[in-house]
């Protein structure tokens, strides 16, 4: 069993330390989520910026920011994917 953490009133839990370093993951890491089974996810995603330029990211931002505003957001399965959305 893992360990037992508390959702707050603004559905956050925060990750511990030992778990994070378990899964290899530092400060700025980036994971993807998703609820499969009845579960939650965490996969560790390599976002080295390979695939995204410094203005690839301030375009992705004001998307995000576009969709959070909206209340609809897109999946995307890989950067590839992300970055086409962005054309």
């Amino acid at each position: 069993m893992g360990k037992l953490l508390r959702v707050s009133d603004r559905h956050q839990i925060t990750i511990p330390p030992s778990v994070l370093r378990d899964a290899g993951l530092t400060e700025g890491s980036y994971v993807a989520i998703e609820a499969r089974g009845g579960k939650i996810i965490l996969e560790p995603r390599d976002l080295s910026g390979k695939e995204f330029s410094a203005e690839d990211w301030d375009k992705m931002d004001g998307l995000v920011a576009k969709q959070v505003r909206g209340k609809k957001y897109s999946e995307y399965p890989d950067p590839r994917r992300a970055k086409e959305h962005l054309k």
